[in-house]
């Protein structure tokens, strides 16, 4: 009786070995799938990585103000201005202009300038949240005249060396 159990697990140790050999053996010994040739595609780049150029249509639609710049922008702002984007469609039209209008501002700020928005801001969140709402309702409730607008500042025009009506090409000499 021993031996007839014996030969039983025997047997069914041998079944189960070559199992493994035939389907187990063969899967472990190839690569995974996305490392394959056939299969490759390229992994999505963390966002907080992404270049301009990696965007897609619509988040450079909405991010058009900051496209000057985008590339030297520290993860952490890419990062939380893509999540921004993501959020633009679901936006009421009023938030969409808001996030327009100040993403323009941001950008023709000089980098002084937004250092020190930076700061003010972290200061205002330092500050109880009572007097923060207090300093929101004051500034919410301000007449609109009482803001000034920026000044608007033209674009500084190139001289040119040529003078106007002349040509910047210099003519050849002619020969005889």
């Amino acid at each position: 009786m021993a031996g007839r159990f014996l030969r039983g697990l025997i047997a069914v140790s041998l079944a189960l070995m070559l199992v493994l050999a035939v389907v187990v053996v063969p899967v472990l010994g190839e690569a995974p799938p996305a490392a394959k040739p056939e299969a490759a595609v390229a992994a999505p780049k963390p966002a907080e990585a992404l270049l301009w150029a990696d965007l897609t249509v619509e988040q450079k639609r909405v991010l058009a103000p900051l496209a000057p710049e985008w590339n030297r922008l520290l993860p952490q702002q890419r990062k939380r201005l893509l999540m921004m984007a993501k959020r633009y469609p679901k936006m009421s039209a009023e938030q969409k202009e808001r996030v327009r209008s100040r993403l323009e501002e941001w950008s023709k700020l000089t980098p002084e300038q937004r250092e020190k928005a930076r700061h003010k801001f972290v200061k205002l969140y330092q500050l109880p949240p009572e007097r923060r709402q207090e300093i929101r309702r004051k500034w919410s409730d301000r007449p609109v005249e009482a803001v000034a607008p920026a000044p608007a500042v033209p674009p500084p025009q190139p001289e040119s060396p040529v003078p106007e009506g002349a040509s910047a090409v210099p003519s050849a000499p002619v020969q005889q």
